[in-house]
């Protein structure tokens, strides 16, 4: 091997040196690039597809609680401007709701993810109808032409309690509200037994 370079010059082999470093160093570089660059793809779809998510579902929750909270204190509103001014609040709250499952809709979903947003717009359906009449039968507790929506709120509630029991009968119940999703089942018992 020592009389292999010997044949060699000294300006060539620094040469050769030279050339082999500057490659070293430039697979190196183009590694470190290239490395960088998919970090950086993963780390933008990691913030994208799973920390604002993250984010949205929380502020979400956070509305969604709002909108129970609003719908305790409009029937603990006496005055009708109270619950007019409660009223827009919740719904400003329900509108936020709906726009950060918008956006996270918006994102790369798993298949539970779908289900879990397919379970939870079934449940808010649900649970609007109850709250509604809630709303309603506290309305009817000012006065004015309150007998004709009791009817009809005593009927949609028959017709939700019974539909209640078939699903408990079914093993169903309660499986398709999510926490974050106020209950107002009970609320709507008791408005309504204190009614009769």
């Amino acid at each position: 091997m020592t009389q292999f370079l010997s044949q060699f010059s000294i300006r060539l082999k620094i040469f050769s040196l030279i050339v082999v470093g500057a490659a070293a160093a430039f697979i190196i570089g183009l590694n470190g690039i290239l490395g960088a660059s998919s970090m950086f793809e993963l780390t933008t779809d990691m913030h994208k597809n799973m920390l604002q998510p993250v984010r949205w579902l929380g502020q979400a929750a956070k509305q969604a609680a709002y909108v129970s909270r609003s719908d305790y204190r409009y029937i603990a509103e006496t005055e009708k401007p109270e619950m007019d001014q409660v009223a827009a609040t919740r719904d400003a709250q329900e509108a936020e709701v709906r726009r950060y499952l918008d956006m996270y809709r918006k994102t790369e979903l798993t298949p539970p993810e779908v289900d879990g947003l397919r379970r939870f717009d079934a449940a808010w359906a649900a649970m609007e109808v109850p709250c509604k009449q809630m709303r309603d039968l506290s309305r009817c507790r000012l006065g004015g032409d309150g007998g004709a929506v009791q009817a009809d709120a005593r009927s949609q509630l028959r017709r939700h309690r019974q539909r209640r029991e078939q699903q408990e009968g079914a093993g169903h119940h309660g499986q398709a509200m999510p926490a974050a999703v106020p209950d107002c089942r009970r609320r709507v018992d008791r408005t309504v037994k204190n009614q009769h």
